[in-house]
């Protein structure tokens, strides 16, 4: 039986999840799903995904909104994508 990658510590911090999978396909952390309210940020002190805005009524996110994981170097930009679907 093959051994499995560990991810220890992954889910702690998303951006430190790998880019691409197993079979190398590119991965992705939606933050805020299309047809939303709730604009969602981790919060990298309770490492947790935590609420940050709410629309208002009768307004929704477009489009998914998220970013692409990868190990941060201390002078990197974070940066922002939007996807269409």
């Amino acid at each position: 039986m093959a051994k499995k990658k560990s991810r220890a510590g992954s889910l702690t911090d998303p951006a430190g999840l790998s880019p691409t999978d197993d079979n190398g396909k590119i991965q992705v952390v939606i933050e805020t799903p299309k047809g939303s309210r709730n604009k969602y940020a981790f919060d990298r002190e309770q490492k947790i995904f935590a609420l940050t805005k709410v629309l208002p009524a009768g307004m929704i996110f477009p489009y998914d909104s998220g970013f692409f994981p990868r190990p941060r170097p201390k002078t990197a930009i974070q940066r922002t994508y939007c996807a269409h679907r």
